[in-house]
């Protein structure tokens, strides 16, 4: 390594350190809540609009649910949609 100033990546990596130490971490979780941004640095329009969701980002129904391709998961999922009725049937014969 070289003794002289520090790279930009460095600097980086300094700033990016520095940023971690200052996120919140809540106590029951132990998530980490992101810092916001201070006047002298970014905008708070420009840290929102990094975070923000498009359309783009969006996926379509058919594409958030996965093929069910066994018997065994087909039966599942018709034991799992039937579940209520057999509820309310032996409900409706204890009474």
């Amino acid at each position: 390594m070289e003794d002289g100033p520090l790279s930009s990546s460095d600097s980086e990596g300094a700033s990016i350190k520095e940023a971690r130490s200052k996120e919140w971490s809540m106590p029951r979780t132990g998530m980490k809540l992101p810092v916001l941004p201070t006047q002298d640095g970014e905008s708070i329009t420009d840290f929102l609009s990094k975070r923000v969701i498009s359309a783009d980002d969006i996926k379509a129904a058919h594409l958030l649910l996965r093929k069910i391709s066994s018997i065994q998961g087909q039966a599942a999922e018709m034991m799992w949609i039937l579940r209520p009725v057999v509820y309310a049937l032996a409900m409706q014969r204890l009474q």
